[in-house]
C-alpha cells in the first residue's frame, strides 16, 4: 500500500480496508515459543527450520520478483522479511533460488 500513497487509486482503498478488517480480526492473537511441537511447523525444540517462497514477475510496474521468508526457532517466528527481489529474474527457478540464497544470508548473518 505506502508503494501507491502518492496515487491511490479504489484498489488501493479496497486494500487498505481489507487489512484493517484484518488487523481487527487478530488484534488478540500473540506469537508464543515454547517446548511442545506446534501443528504445522515440523521443526524440534532448539531447531531452527523456516519456510521460503517466490511470487515470479508479481510485481506490474516493475517485472521484479517478490522474496519471503519466515524462520522459526522452538514454536515461534524469529525472523521474517518480505521484499521485491532487487534482480528481474528470467524464470520462476531463477526468483525461488534467489529467495533461497536471501533466507540463507539471514540464517549466516
Amino acid at each position: 500500500l505506502s508503494k501507491y500513497i502518492t496515487n491511490p487509486g479504489l484498489e488501493h482503498h479496497e486494500a487498505l480496508m481489507h487489512l484493517i478488517g484484518y488487523v481487527k480480526r487478530t488484534r488478540k492473537m500473540k506469537i508464543t515459543y515454547g517446548r511442545e511441537p506446534r501443528e504445522g511447523i515440523d521443526f524440534g525444540i532448539n531447531e531452527l527450520g523456516g519456510y521460503v517462497d517466490a511470487a515470479f514477475a508479481c510485481d506490474y510496474d516493475t517485472r521484479k520478483s517478490k522474496t519471503g521468508f519466515v524462520l522459526f526457532l522452538n514454536g515461534g517466528p524469529v525472523a521474517w522479511k518480505s521484499k521485491d527481489q532487487s534482480i528481474v529474474a528470467l524464470s520462476s527457478t531463477d526468483s525461488e533460488v534467489d529467495a533461497a540464497v536471501r533466507a540463507i544470508r539471514e540464517v549466516k548473518g
